[in-house]
């Protein structure tokens, strides 16, 4: 578990993130608080709790300046940290009290908290947040460690801590079962899968989705089908099957009209096979509309990886140069070594593929300590490959069907050129 001790290191090893994300920072007191009040509450005896607890919720009204429900002028924050402040609140007190239901509450008020965090990369900050709060609720019962743990799974997959991640999704998965709780079951296996694909096990991702999607359809949870459906997207993507990932992605990408994030997932993913099947103008397309979409690291940065590897095979050295830059501006903030090494292989082939040798090694140079350090085998036999100067050669065009030529025509139409040029500029 972890300590109150436990939770300042985690912030300072997230210091970066917070100083470099405005958003991250103006939060940054509320989750110190937070994960304090929790840590705390799991080291307490029984018997000492009842104070401590009225203490903490008297305590929330005095460090948040946002629960007046304000909203912030630029954005949502302040209203959603009074929300969580008061469901917060609500929650400490019915642990006073004893309430049945309030671990599930207290979980219920912290877990959107953490999923903040994770989109700001405050990676450690989450996962001391989320053992905080199973030390404080031990012992917990099936079906909500369950939760937890599908979670802490997440949280330590964006990290790049795949080992353990597999191990947490798998006892998650696991509780599902036994417990009945098909939604934590469903929820680590597409977890699971996704671990699979990042790590170039193809077979066993695909296994993990198709359980998934078993399960999710019987159950009726239309929103985990989509996600499985977009592990099958990325690993058909993969294996080069460009009739299903066409068909896959491009469904995606309509049906998550008015989700921008998700779109540019969808997006990132039916790029990377206009490009491995030599449609070049259309894979730069789908990339540069992605990277517009969205401000999620984890999009970015293969967005602007596979436009720098198609404009590269276009020969266009501004665009790549240009992208190269923001790619190391993204970078700077992320703090999610897969992407981070992922990016830095796709822009040394793009070099390599205008012919700067130097430049190429030094980003091959930093991917490879990156991937020998979190153990991504699928990057390292990237770097390998080009390392040894077995650059890929353009793709001949594919014969594709009438279907899948439409989805290239519409990528191609997609108006991101206006983003190219401000890109480059």
């Amino acid at each position: 578990m972890t300590s109150t001790s436990g939770a300042l290191e985690a912030f300072k090893a997230d210091s970066l993130t917070l100083r470099a994300s405005p958003r991250a920072a103006a939060l940054s007191g509320h989750w110190h608080f937070v994960s304090h009040v929790l840590s705390r509450l799991g080291e307490l005896p029984l018997d000492k709790r009842d104070a401590f607890l009225q203490r903490a919720v008297a305590a929330l009204d005095a460090v948040d300046p946002g629960l007046s429900g304000e909203q912030d002028a630029e954005g949502s924050d302040a209203s959603d940290l009074a929300l969580g402040s008061r469901r917060l609140r609500e929650a400490l007190d019915a642990m006073r009290r004893r309430k049945h239901g309030a671990p599930s509450q207290l979980a219920d008020a912290v877990q959107p908290m953490v999923a903040r965090q994770e989109e700001l990369a405050a990676f450690q900050i989450a996962l001391a947040t989320l053992l905080a709060l199973r030390s404080a609720l031990h012992p917990l019962d099936p079906p909500l460690e369950g939760r937890l743990l599908a979670q802490q799974g997440r949280v330590l997959r964006q990290g790049g801590e795949l080992s353990a991640a597999a191990q947490v999704y798998s006892h998650a998965a696991r509780l599902g079962r036994t417990s009945g709780d098909a939604d934590v079951e469903i929820r680590a296996t597409i977890g699971a899968g996704v671990v699979a694909n990042m790590r170039g096990n193809y077979p066993q991702a695909r296994a993990c989705f198709r359980r998934a999607i078993r399960v999710a359809t019987g159950e009726g949870h239309a929103a985990h089908v989509a996600a499985a459906h977009q592990g099958l997207l990325a690993a058909a993507v993969a294996a080069c099957d460009s009739g299903t990932a066409l068909r896959h992605g491009w469904s995606a990408f309509h049906q998550a009209e008015g989700k921008p994030d998700q779109q540019a997932e969808a997006l990132t993913s039916l790029a990377q096979v206009a490009a491995s099947a030599g449609e070049y103008g259309a894979a730069l397309n789908g990339f540069l509309m992605a990277e517009q979409l969205t401000d999620l690291v984890r999009i970015q940065l293969p967005a602007l990886g596979g436009a720098a590897v198609a404009a590269a095979h276009r020969l266009d050295a501004a665009l790549v140069a240009a992208l190269e830059s923001r790619a190391f501006s993204v970078i700077a903030r992320s703090h999610q070594p897969f992407e981070d090494a992922k990016v830095l292989v796709e822009l040394a082939e793009a070099r390599l593929l205008l012919g700067e040798t130097e430049g190429a090694e030094a980003l091959l140079a930093r991917a490879t300590a990156l991937a020998h350090e979190k153990g991504f085998y699928e990057i390292l036999h990237h770097t390998a490959r080009l390392t040894a100067g077995a650059l890929s050669q353009p793709s001949a065009r594919q014969s594709l069907s009438a279907r899948s030529q439409r989805i290239i025509r519409s990528l191609e139409g997609l108006a991101s050129r206006s983003h190219a040029k401000a890109v480059a500029d």
